[in-house]
This record gives C-alpha cells, sequence and structure tokens, in this order.
C-alpha cells in the first residue's frame, strides 16, 4: 500500500502542468501572442542547497515587447519566481524584491537581440510546481516572429584581461560539487562568485559541471562567450558626444561627461588628460588631468566664434591596464 501511494504522488508531481496549463495561457493575457512555457518542478530545498533553480534559455528580438507571466500549481506549496538575467543583470523579475510583492509577470522590450537566461525558483525553497509562459504583446494583427527556447550554447562578450563576473546556474546536488573551468584563460573563484579573465580575443566557453559525492557528473553546461578589448570611453559634452553647440551653452558647462557602454563602473576609468584643441589631430591642443575644463582651455573656448569647431579627446587608463587616447569628438558653434 505504502508503494502505491508513493507512485501516485510521483506521478501526480510529473503531471503537474498540465492540470494549469489551460490557466496559464488565459493568465498571459488576450493582448498576448503565446511563444513558449517552461515547466518548472523542483523539489524543497536542503539545509546545504536551500534554494533550487532551473534555468532557461531563449533569443529576444530588439524592438518586441516580451510578457512572462507565472502560474503555480496549488497542489504544492511553492510559489514560483521568474527573473529574466543577462549575465549578472537583473532584467526583470516576477517578484519585486524592494516592495516584496508578487506580482507574478513582468514585461521587458531588448535593446539588443541575443539569447538571455531565464532563472526559475520557488520562494523559501519549497517544493513546487509551475508554468511559465512567454509572451509576444501585440497590438494589432503582425507577423509573429520565428521563437524557439534553445538549450544550445550562446555568445555573450567577457572582456580581456580582466574580472568579468558570470553567473553559473547549475542545481546544486546533495554532498557534491560543483567544477567551473574555462577554454581561454582562467576561472576564479572569490566569495561564492565566479570571475572569468579571458587572455585572448575571439571566444571562450565555460564549461560548469555538477558531480556526486563520489565523483560522477549529475549535470553539465557549456556556455560560449565573445572575448573582445575593453572599448574606449566617449567624450561628451553637455550631454553630446558631437555636433552644434551655442557660445551661451557652452560657457555654462564647467565639465566633460563620458560614456562607457560596458556593464561595469565609469569609476573604474582613470582620467589621465582632458584635451582640447582647435583640430582633430591635437597640435595644438590644452590638457588638464581632470574632467573639469581648465582656465586655459576656458579661455581657449571663450575665444572662438559662430562656425568655429573644436575638438575633445580623453587620455585614460582602463582596468586591464591599457593606456587609450580616445577618438576626438568635433563640436561647431552656433
Amino acid at each position: 500500500m505504502l508503494l502505491l501511494l508513493i507512485i501516485s504522488s510521483q506521478q501526480v508531481f510529473a503531471q503537474c502542468h498540465e492540470s494549469i496549463r489551460e490557466q496559464a495561457l488565459k493568465e498571459a493575457g488576450i493582448d498576448a501572442f503565446y511563444l513558449s512555457d517552461f515547466k518548472v518542478k523542483l523539489k524543497a530545498g536542503t539545509m546545504k542547497s536551500p534554494v533550487r533553480f532551473q534555468k532557461f534559455r531563449t533569443q529576444l528580438d530588439s524592438g518586441v515587447t516580451y510578457r512572462l507571466t507565472v502560474t503555480n500549481n496549488p497542489e504544492f506549496e511553492g510559489q514560483l519566481i521568474m527573473q529574466l538575467m543577462d549575465r549578472n543583470n537583473v532584467l526583470g523579475s516576477t517578484f519585486d524584491v524592494e516592495s516584496k510583492v508578487d506580482n507574478q509577470r513582468f514585461e521587458y522590450t531588448p535593446e539588443v537581440t541575443k539569447t538571455y537566461t531565464f532563472l526559475s525558483s520557488f520562494k523559501e525553497g519549497k517544493k513546487g510546481c509551475a508554468l511559465g509562459v512567454l509572451s509576444m504583446v501585440v497590438q494589432d494583427t503582425v507577423a509573429v516572429l520565428d521563437h524557439r527556447v534553445t538549450n544550445d550554447s550562446i555568445t555573450e562578450v567577457l572582456y580581456m584581461n580582466i574580472e568579468n563576473p558570470v553567473t553559473v546556474a547549475m542545481a546544486a546536488v546533495d554532498n557534491g560539487y560543483l567544477d567551473v573551468n574555462i577554454t581561454n584563460g582562467e576561472i576564479i573563484e572569490r566569495e561564492g562568485q565566479f570571475l572569468a579573465v579571458p587572455s585572448e580575443k575571439g571566444s571562450a566557453k565555460i564549461i560548469s559541471s555538477t558531480f556526486d559525492n563520489d565523483s560522477i557528473m549529475q549535470e553539465s553546461d557549456t556556455t560560449e562567450f565573445m572575448v573582445i578589448e575593453l572599448p574606449s570611453p566617449i567624450p561628451k559634452l553637455g550631454g553630446f558626444a558631437g555636433g552644434f553647440i551655442s557660445k551661451s551653452r557652452l560657457n555654462q558647462l564647467q565639465r566633460v561627461e563620458f560614456d562607457w557602454y560596458v556593464s561595469m563602473s565609469k569609476d573604474e576609468v582613470e582620467i589621465l588628460d582632458l584635451i582640447v584643441s582647435g583640430d582633430q589631430f591635437g597640435v595644438s591642443n590644452y590638457r588638464t588631468k581632470s574632467l573639469i575644463i581648465s582656465p586655459a582651455q576656458r579661455r581657449f573656448l571663450n575665444g572662438l566664434n559662430q562656425n568655429d569647431l573644436f575638438f575633445i579627446q580623453l587620455r585614460v587608463k582602463l582596468p586591464d591596464g591599457s593606456i587609450r587616447l580616445t577618438d576626438p569628438v568635433r563640436f561647431t558653434i552656433y
């Protein structure tokens, strides 16, 4: 009799998604076109692994608004939380951490077409069964994109010769261990965080594997990255990287800013020189050691007339130790 009860329980757990599928599709909304669903089924956490999780990868296209909704099977305690991740950045979540509100949905419109990761777990590590439904929000009748969830390797970016935080999403194995390697450079583990340090431009694969107590592999996952040099910052004046600027506006500005299109703090960039010149080659230039416009640079700028040109460059030291001279940005006085 006990054996029959155990088998029955396992069958219910295995079939738990079908009973909520219709409800899950309704909760996606009438203004959404169904793309795919994520079947999440996790056992209760343990002392060593209090929160278990599953991950799913899918390509999202730029400019398209996506909606992710979750539906929990009421026969299980677990309440599903799904997060949309791009490396270490949380782009969206069904659970608002600050307000502690479980919205059970979120929308996101990517700026870049690429493969993203959905991380799924149940609150407090409870046993649960739920469906996540990914839909495309539509305003009218449109041609639907060819959209498929994939477990194939993905291409993301790592920067050469610096420590890149990477998310290793693998289900924990009781009394087991996790092994992480990279095909280009090295992996550093520091305070529970994995850091990838690729040494050459090109590509790199991070291979994550879990082993049980007998060193038998339980799961393995490979993620492919593109390895590039850190890009140079782009100087900006008055919020613009070049273009036309009025004499009155120019007189109000006290400093130069810059954009740096990486997922790192601008504080990691050391400013060596701010260069203001009357030609793009910097032959006649005025330099200072900070982003604040110096008195000599101010006198030069004040002497410019309508239709005169000037150029701004930065000489910087980046976190990888390289020293760069940024491309000059051109402004015209009007």
